[in-house]
C-alpha cells in the first residue's frame, strides 16, 4: 500500500492519495504516513476546487478523508457545502444510485460527528448529543384559595 500511496503522491492524485492514506490509517492506527506539508496542501487545494466546481461527491470524499487523517482540521463546511451534499444525496436516492448514496451518507456522518478518531479498535465516531426538542416543563406553583 505504501507504494500505491507513493504513486498517488507523485501523480498529484490527491483524491486517491487521501483515500489510500485513510485506509492505511484505519488498518493500522499507529502508522506514520509521513504526510508532508505539500501533501496537505494538495489535498486541501483539491477540496477547494471541488467546492468551487460544486463536485459534491468528490468534495465529500476528500473532506471525509481529511477529517479522519486530521480530526482537528477546520474544514469550513458552510451552508453551501451542506446544501450541495444534501442535494446530491437526494439525487442519488431518486436515481436509485445506492452505492453513491451510501458513500455520501458515510462521508456526511463522519463530517457531522462531534469526534472522529482512529484507535486500535478501528474508526470510532462519536455523534453529537442533541438537546431534546421538548424542554422539561416546570411544576405548576401551588395556588391557595381564599
Amino acid at each position: 500500500m505504501r507504494s500505491e500511496l507513493r504513486k498517488q503522491r507523485q501523480a498529484k492524485e490527491w483524491l486517491y492519495f487521501s483515500a489510500r492514506a485513510l485506509e492505511m490509517k484505519i488498518l493500522d492506527s499507529d502508522i506514520d504516513l509521513k504526510l508532508t506539508q505539500k501533501d496537505w496542501q494538495g489535498m486541501l487545494d483539491d477540496l477547494k476546487e471541488y467546492r468551487r466546481e460544486e463536485n459534491w461527491p468528490y468534495f465529500s470524499s476528500q473532506a471525509m478523508a481529511v477529517r479522519i487523517l486530521d480530526p482537528k482540521m477546520d474544514l469550513r463546511l458552510d451552508q453551501q457545502a451542506w446544501n450541495g451534499m444534501r442535494d446530491d444525496l437526494e439525487r442519488c436516492r431518486h436515481d436509485k444510485n445506492y452505492i453513491d448514496f451510501s458513500e455520501l451518507t458515510l462521508a456526511m456522518k463522519i463530517l457531522v460527528a462531534e469526534k472522529v478518531e482512529v484507535t486500535d479498535n478501528g474508526l470510532e465516531i462519536s455523534m453529537r448529543k442533541d438537546k431534546p426538542l421538548v424542554s422539561e416543563v416546570p411544576p405548576v406553583p401551588e395556588t391557595k384559595q381564599f
